[in-house]
Order: structure tokens, then sequence, then C-alpha cells
């Protein structure tokens, strides 16, 4: 008679095995949380950094001021400019003193063309201005920042999550600032140095 064999896992080895998973989800699950949040900041700064491009460039190659501004209906069919945490890219066409060339107010009115609109970052992200209370970013035909009704175009967004402004990897912040030059070009800051020297979450 011959004897059988069975094969399989003992108790002993399936609570092993049980074990050494708890461990390593216990482990892996806070930062795959951490992962996820840092991927949705650097995604939001990306997007509002390339929707500043695109304003700059459609400025100089359309001869045309235009305009970024926040809203809080970008994806309407009429959208408007205000407080919002998305934003509306649009060519600022607009003959305001009269001389027949374009030179804009600063909000969308109906005929302007939308080059982009973006419904903005998740609820968990926050979108502040410098200076408070300026909504746009507005580009001259030299793709130069310009003032619109003695308004001064924003200079910066800062870009908060409930962490605030702490070190998230290397001397990488958990926010973001994007700061936009006198001649127009943006950039991304990302140290903890450089985010406090602007002011911080």
């Amino acid at each position: 008679m011959k004897k059988q064999t069975q094969n399989g896992f003992t108790l002993i080895e399936l609570m092993v095995t049980i074990m050494v998973m708890a461990i390593v989800l216990g482990i892996g699950i806070p930062s795959m949380t951490d992962f996820v949040r840092n991927s949705r900041m650097t995604g939001t700064a990306n997007d509002l950094l390339a929707a500043m491009h695109v304003a700059r460039s459609g400025a100089v190659s359309r001869r045309a001021p235009t305009t970024v501004c926040r809203s809080a209906n970008p994806m309407a069919a009429s959208p408007t400019c205000g407080a919002g945490t998305g934003w509306i890219v649009f060519v600022d066409a607009n003959d305001v003193d009269g001389d027949g060339l374009p030179d804009g107010d600063g909000a969308l009115n109906a005929g302007e063309e939308i080059l982009l609109a973006n419904q903005g970052p998740p609820d968990t992200i926050t979108i502040t201005t410098t200076p408070a209370g300026s909504n746009f970013v507005s580009y001259a035909s030299t793709g130069f920042l310009r003032s619109v009704g003695g308004t001064d175009s924003a200079t910066g967004f800062t870009l908060c999550d409930g962490r605030g402004n702490v070190v998230t990897a290397g001397s990488n912040s958990t926010a973001r600032v994007i700061v936009i030059s006198p001649t127009g070009r943006p950039q991304i800051l990302r140290t903890i140095a450089e985010i406090t020297t602007a002011g911080g979450c």
C-alpha cells in the first residue's frame, strides 16, 4: 500500500504569513498615503504652471493681453473669473480705451477666446495668492506681467494641504509656491527654505 502525502500549509505557516503581510501593510499604507498626497500636490502645481506658460506664450503669439484668472466655475458654459480653486486662461482682447488695440480688462467677456480651463485641485489642496485678493495673472503682448485697472497681477500662488509646510523628501516641502517674476517667468518653489521665505502655508 502506497503512503499518501498531502501538500498544503500548516496552521503555523499560515499564521506567520499573515503576520508578515500585516507588518508590511502597516508600514506601506502610510507611505502610500503620503505618496498619493505628494503626487496630487505636484500635479496641481504643474497644471497651474502650465496654465501660466500657455497664457504667456498665447499673449506673445497673438499679440494681445492674455489672462489666467481663478474661477469657481471654469468648466461651465459661461465661466466667470473670481474666487475659486479652478482657473481659466483666455485672450483678454477687448478694447477698453477705444484706440482699436486689444488692452483687456482682466475679466472674461463674451466672445473672448478661452485657451484653457481647469477644474482645479482636489478639495484637500487650497490655493492662495500674493498679493492677497489678486485673483488673476495677466500678460501683455510682450510676455511681461501687466496691471489691469490699477490692480497688479498676482506674483505668487501658494498651494497647501492639511500637512502645511513640512519636509517630505530630502529638503522638499509638502507645499508648493509658484512665483512669477516681473518679466513674466513662472517657476515652482519646492524646498522648505524657499517656501518659508515666500510666506509658507
